[in-house]
């Protein structure tokens, strides 16, 4: 379920309601004598939203808008603030406000439609009973009659054609910005919109004068003449510059608020709202008004009712999801069970997991367990010490590494006396069963960082390694990802270099797929400063592609968040979790997941409630199923939560409470005979413990 924002559902009643006084008003200029054209009245509006959001946002400084998502509030602004507009605006003299708003309606099942391909939007069936009431309320007034307009059938029927127009170009506005308005700033976010608009509105102008005279200047030249119209009466310009302030400043702020807070379908839902609100502002200088009837009053609470619904369904009917709630795809947690003493648990198939153990005096140990389960019994079964030392390199984030065989171990050696000097050392296992150590897994031993390192196996003989290298960074230069082959038999394959400048310190993600190819994920650093997921695929004859991105956060992080992408694989099925925030530092995690071994991958899809703090992990079980884990932060600290990603979305359930600090590092997926394991670690008593999750 989706947990829809109050704020965000009232931004948009406000907004509908803000459209409907404007339309009302805009009937009413157009309806005048000599009324200006309604490209002129979209140039007129655009220009002084333009002018006054941009000063608005700059003064309160909101965040401005991300570089990567310019072109795309470019475009949403000419599509919605000229070519829409423009359309609305001509319909609106022809069938009249509540036909014109009624008509546009049908951008609802077109935004739903187009949000569900692009962005992974669910509509459940309480939406889409909600969304049903919505829309027979609003048939319900339109039935009632009124709201001006000519009397012609074909001018009304021409003018209920220009506002189907209108419909497509709001819902191609309202996709093509969705991205860009999650990490812009409210007012300059709509301000960088309305300059599509007014952009649009002159090629709109050019256009006509194209069409009408054979010339662009003489079409732009029209328009400005147009809109001096209303400038000729002081009642004129009152009301223009009314409908302007009402429709593009008071109704614009929530707009851009509510598509920021709600998923682009059940923004449009509430947006369609508009129509049950002419009823109120009938008599404001609209031609044919006629009085409020019983039907229009049943049918603007049927409509209201409707939206309500829409928030009760989407919410799960509360307010806050109950953890305890069992739903499709929910699953249930088990009691946690102890084991062994140490921190920052990394886990491999068949319920491997390694930990960090510290010994005292300096001295850390890596310790081999395993999480069992038999049964119902939840256990972890035998410790073997594989490779101790005292002049290591130990942190919560960037943790040792275990092969999926379980047969090479990595942990971080001192190698300068910087406190960001240290070698990914690694160990093999013997015949004999110990481990020895084999030295740097890269060719650099000089100082510098090197670290968080990712491993997978390929086969028996061989280990794929990824990891960050700073070999470059003591010239000031960037951080780099790297890779190489590791043998059985302590050859090193040649290094690659993946990506010349990635985040400093997020960890990576690595799994081999089926094909025996294998994909790697980290968090890029662009010129700009955008820390989005890149990935790379890898194959025995090709090796590293060019890293590609499934999905443009645009976020911008001064620094290194810490917080690394997670990937999982079960056949042809990937899975891609990662934490991302938007410009006002509001977290999420995302979702992506592919069906044809991460050749490509469907839309992002936002699963946590709001309060994530990242550290996330990602496991399918025996049975295809996928589970998502992450850190949540509580009012008493942290909790590690997990939540099934299917068709639907399971409810999101807790595993255990932790301190919510840095010391409480990443805990970790693995699959079970029935279903999944999570360990982390328990910062008080200085050990690992675990959960069976089915």
């Amino acid at each position: 379920m989706l947990e829809l924002s109050f704020w965000g559902l009232f931004a948009g009643i406000f907004s509908a309601g803000s459209w409907a006084v404007a339309s009302h008003l805009f009937s009413a200029i157009f309806a005048a004598p000599d009324p200006p054209s309604a490209s002129a009245a979209v140039l007129f509006k655009n220009v002084l939203a333009t002018v006054l959001f941009f000063i608005i946002g700059v003064a309160i400084g909101d965040g401005g808008v991300p570089s990567g998502a310019v072109t795309q509030m470019l475009i949403s602004g000419l599509l919605g603030f000229a070519i829409g507009d423009a359309m609305y605006f001509a319909a609106l003299p022809m069938c009249g406000v509540q036909t014109t708003a009624v008509v546009s309606l049908a951008n609802v099942p077109l935004t739903v439609i187009g949000a569900h391909w692009l962005f992974g939007d669910v509509m459940d069936t309480g939406s889409l009973v909600g969304g049903g009431l919505v829309l027979a309320g609003v048939l319900l007034v339109l039935r009632s009659g009124g709201g001006g307009g000519s009397l012609d059938p074909k001018i009304r029927r021409r003018g209920a054609m220009i506002a189907a127009v209108n419909a497509l170009a709001i819902t191609a506005a309202i996709l093509s910005g969705h991205d860009g308005m999650q990490g812009a700033g409210v007012f300059t976010g709509a301000g960088m919109r309305l300059t599509g608009g007014v952009i649009g509105a002159f090629m709109l102008a050019t256009i006509l004068g194209v069409i009408s005279r054979g010339s662009p200047v003489t079409g732009v030249g029209r328009e400005f003449v147009e809109l001096v119209k209303p400038f000729r009466r002081r009642a004129g310009l009152r009301v223009i510059l009314i409908a302007s302030i009402t429709g593009s400043v008071l109704g614009l702020v929530p707009y851009h608020l509510a598509l920021r807070e709600l998923p682009p379908g059940v923004a449009a839902l509430v947006f369609s709202t508009t129509p049950l609100f002419t009823l109120p502002f009938a008599r404001l200088g609209v031609a044919g008004a006629r009085r409020t009837t019983p039907s229009m009053i049943i049918g603007t609470l049927l409509g209201f009712a409707g939206v309500g619904v829409v928030l009760y369904a989407q919410s799960g009917g509360t307010a806050e999801e109950p953890e305890s709630t069992v739903e499709s795809g929910a699953v249930q947690v088990q009691s946690a069970v102890e084991g062994p003493a140490g921190r920052f648990p990394r886990v491999a198939d068949a319920g491997r997991v390694l930990v960090t153990r510290s010994l005292g005096d300096g001295e850390h140990a890596l310790i081999a367990t395993r999480l069992q389960l038999e049964g119902d019994q939840l256990s972890f079964e035998g410790e073997q010490s594989l490779v101790e030392g005292s002049d290591w390199f130990v942190n919560w984030a960037d943790c040792p590494a275990i092969s999926s065989d379980g047969e090479l171990v990595t942990w971080l050696k001192k190698s300068e006396a910087g406190t960001y000097d240290y070698h990914v050392q690694y160990a093999l296992r013997q015949e004999d069963g110990e481990f020895a150590e084999q030295g740097p897994v890269h060719e650099d031993t000089g100082p510098g960082e090197h670290g968080f390192a990712s491993l997978a196996t390929l086969d028996q003989e061989r280990v794929l390694a990824v990891w960050l290298d700073g070999r470059l960074m003591g010239d000031k230069g960037p951080m780099t990802l790297m890779s190489r082959v590791l043998y059985g038999d302590g050859r090193r394959g040649p290094e690659s270099v993946l990506d010349g400048k990635t985040c400093e310190c997020c960890p990576t993600g690595l799994i081999v797929l089926d094909d025996g190819s294998a994909l790697v994920a980290w968090r890029d650093r662009s010129d700009e400063g955008l820390r989005d997921i890149q990935l790379s695929r890898w194959s025995e004859a090709d090796g590293w592609s060019e890293p590609f991105s499934v999905h443009k956060d645009n976020w911008e992080y001064p620094a290194c968040p810490v917080n690394g992408p997670a990937l999982a694989a079960d056949g042809k099925d990937v899975a891609l979790a990662w934490y991302t925030e938007d410009a006002e530092g509001v977290s999420r995690i995302q979702v992506c997941l592919s069906e044809d071994g991460g050749q490509s991958f469907g839309p992002a899809r936002q699963i946590d409630r709001g309060a994530a703090k990242g550290q996330i992990s990602a496991c399918f079980d025996q049975q295809g199923r996928l589970l998502v884990s992450w850190l949540e932060s509580t009012e008493t600290g942290g909790a590690w939560v997990v939540r099934t990603i299917g068709s639907e979305l399971g409810a999101i359930q807790t595993v255990a409470t932790v301190t919510g600090k840095r010391s409480d590092g990443c805990a970790r997926l693995l699959a079970l005979p029935k279903g999944w394991g999570l360990v982390w670690t328990d910062v008080e008593q200085g050990r690992i413990m675990g959960a069976s999750i089915r």
